[in-house]
């Protein structure tokens, strides 16, 4: 259970990360 909660959690985290620099770069590159 411990290293499914820690896998999603770093997926979640990468996932979020990845989102939050396209959102941010996205405008700024357009």
């Amino acid at each position: 259970p411990t290293h499914h909660v820690r896998l999603v959690g770093y997926d979640t985290y990468k996932q979020s990360q990845g989102a939050a620099m396209v959102i941010y770069r996205g405008p700024i590159k357009t």
